[in-house]
């Protein structure tokens, strides 16, 4: 960044000596005209001197600007240069650190895909051991499908935790996530219903 300055300098010095140059090569051209038609007029020893002076002004404000207009050109193609080296580094960069993002992703592609398969084994046999506490309860209280053990009820307990857990797309819960009961508090709640009438036998 300070080569990329400093050119920037010696870019903008470059421009304001050329604007500088290209009015002293007015006044030297306007000079040497005056000078020219003196000589012209005069033919005389001292006009042609003066001649010649503002000729050779001429020819040295003229050479002084195409001195300062190829710096120029070559100070822009140095820029251009370093640009495109500093693009170059930038790139090899950008895809190093798009390659290396690559492969974290990838493996937590393999993490999430596991985790998934893992739970839904998990999830399964959550579901399954409902079924079976209702059904191996001697007095239940209502039917599978009323109770919080239901297939049904479960996957909604279970999509709101995933929406407490942080995951809005596993259902539409406009009322805010605080407000969610925990997943585990509704099964402490329908294993409580389960064995609600044991007392009573």
């Amino acid at each position: 960044m300070n080569i990329l300055r400093r050119d920037d300098s010696v870019l903008a010095t470059l421009e304001q000596n050329i604007t500088a140059a290209q009015r002293q090569l007015e006044v030297c051209q306007k000079n040497a005209n005056a000078a020219f038609l003196e000589a012209e007029e005069g033919q005389n020893a001292t006009t042609k001197t003066r001649a010649d002076n503002a000729r050779n002004e001429l020819a040295a404000a003229l050479a002084r600007l195409d001195e300062l207009s190829g710096a120029l050109l070559s100070a822009k193609d140095r820029q251009r240069e370093r640009d495109n080296a500093d693009k170059v580094a930038a790139d090899i960069a950008g895809w190093k650190r798009a390659e290396k993002l690559a492969k974290e992703r990838q493996k937590l592609g393999v993490d999430v895909e596991t985790a998934i398969i893992n739970l839904v084994d998990t999830y399964k046999e959550f579901v399954q051991i409902g079924i079976d506490l209702h059904a191996a309860s001697p007095d239940p209280g209502n039917r599978l499908h009323n109770s919080m053990l239901s297939p049904v009820n479960v996957e909604s307990y279970f999509r709101l935790q995933m929406v407490k857990a942080g995951f809005d797309f596993a259902l539409e819960w406009p009322w805010g996530a605080e407000k969610i009961q925990t997943l585990s508090a509704r099964v402490k709640e329908g294993n409580a219903a389960a064995l609600s009438r044991k007392a009573a036998a």
